[in-house]
This record gives structure tokens, sequence and C-alpha cells, in this order.
């Protein structure tokens, strides 16, 4: 189109310049060149006009799909990461419930076993009985994981009568026999 015009216009300028006629419209039904070499040239020219012209257009659909395939692509990663995220967010909401769960039943547990034994010691302390069972619980308390035991059958009486304190005197006493014997034996040396 672009070559028509400027053929047009060019004509128009030459009929008006040469002849002083001044053209309004032109019809060609049949255009024909005489010289074969440029009637080929103009052919040739006018074939690759329109080859590159096909070509651009073609090169710009193709920029125009890159681009809207881009923007899926990136429209799809963009929802891919939302959900994810979204699925972590909530993974590390419900753990963190969880925990907190976990927690407030770890502590009603502590408070109902508290309870439990204060009960358990208010009724054992109410009795003679309950009073002796506890003593022997914290006595087997205080032996579980020993090796041996020694028995000292007078231990109850020293402390009833002396307390922890006792002098070791009453604890392990001295054998009358043995220390005259000790005082003899020093003579004799």
């Amino acid at each position: 189109q672009h070559v028509h015009d400027e053929f047009m216009q060019q004509l128009h300028d030459h009929v008006r310049d040469e002849w002083g006629i001044e053209i309004q419209n032109i019809r060609i039904e049949s255009l024909k060149i005489a010289d074969a070499k440029l009637q080929s040239n103009i052919s040739s020219q006018a074939i690759q006009v329109s080859n590159t012209h096909n070509k651009f257009m073609l090169l710009m659909k193709q920029q125009e799909i890159v681009t809207v395939q881009a923007e899926t692509d990136a429209r799809k990663i963009k929802i891919s990461t939302e959900a994810e995220a979204s699925q972590i967010r909530t993974r590390a909401q419900a753990k963190a419930d969880a925990i907190v769960i976990e927690a407030e039943a770890a502590k009603k547990a502590k408070e109902l076993e508290g309870q439990g034994e204060s009960e358990y010691s208010r009724l054992l302390e109410s009795t003679k009985l309950g009073t002796q069972l506890a003593s022997m619980k914290l006595q087997a308390d205080a032996i579980t994981g020993l090796k041996q035991i020694a028995y000292v059958p007078h231990l109850p009486a020293i402390l009833d009568r002396a307390g922890v304190f006792a002098d070791k005197r009453l604890l392990m006493p001295d054998d009358d026999d043995d220390d005259d014997n000790k005082d003899n034996d020093k003579a004799e040396i």
C-alpha cells in the first residue's frame, strides 16, 4: 500500500509539473512495466516487503503467546506458593494449639494430682492406722534402691529417748569388758 501511495503521489506531481494538469482521481486497470529488469526488481521487492511484514506479524503473535504463557506460569506459581504458605500457617497453628491444649491438660492433671494427694494425706492423718501407713511408706521410699541394710534393734528406743541428735556412745555402746582387756594389753607391752 505504501509503494502504491508513493507511486500515485509521484505520478500526480509529474503530470502537474510537466503538463499542468491537476489529477483528481486515477484508476489504473492494468499496469505493465516495459523494462523486464525493473519489473523483476519491483516484484522481488514487493515479495520481500510482504515476507518481512508477515514475519513481523508472526513474531508479534509469538511474543503475545510467550507473554501470555509467562503470565499464566507466574499466576500458577503465585497460587501454588499462597496455598503452600496457607498450609504451613495452618499446620503451625494446629501445632501451637496442640501444645497449648497439652500444657493445659498437664496443668490440670498436676492440680488434680495435688488435690488427690492432699485429700489422701488428710484421710491418712485422720486415723492412727493411716499415720502408721504413711510412716511405713516414707520408710519404704527411703530405702528404695539400697543394696544393704543394717538392723539395729535398740535404735528406735534410743531415738525415742534422745532424738536424732543422740550421743554416739548411745548408738554404739562400748563393752566394759573390752575396755578392761585393752588396759591390760597396754600394761603387758
